[in-house]
């Protein structure tokens, strides 16, 4: 079944109806992606943030404030993908990257408890 007859037998058996274009969809989630990224970027390791840029082929782009060194690089290309499955293929590596390991606060702040969610970290 491809996703366009998968999303019409899910809103006829749910009863949910949209009047949302496909193009319309796509925006929406891309925006609900965009919000909830914002801020992860800054919690990725710095080689994370290098590995995603080399995955991309685009140049690094780093802000210092104070001691603190803050990236965009991630959450600017992800605002340049209009198309859902390069939309998703980047979503898909971002999470594969490496999270500071002072990320707590931060998961908290999306409403994960430490019971729902499992440090990875990728063997080289």
């Amino acid at each position: 079944m491809n996703p366009k007859e998968y999303k019409k037998d899910f809103n006829k058996r749910w009863n949910v109806t949209s009047s949302d274009s496909d193009k319309e969809a796509f925006q929406k989630f891309k925006q609900r992606i965009l919000t909830a990224f914002k801020r992860a970027e800054n919690q990725l390791t710095g080689e994370s943030v290098t590995n995603f840029c080399q995955y991309y082929a685009i140049d690094e782009e780093w802000a210092n404030i104070g001691s603190t060194r803050l990236s965009k690089n991630i959450i600017n290309k992800l605002q340049k993908i209009n198309n859902i499955q390069k939309l998703c293929e980047a979503i898909g590596l971002i999470l594969s990257l490496n999270f500071k390991e002072d990320t707590d606060y931060y998961l908290n702040d999306l409403q994960l408890s430490s019971k729902n969610y499992t440090k990875y970290k990728r063997s080289h």
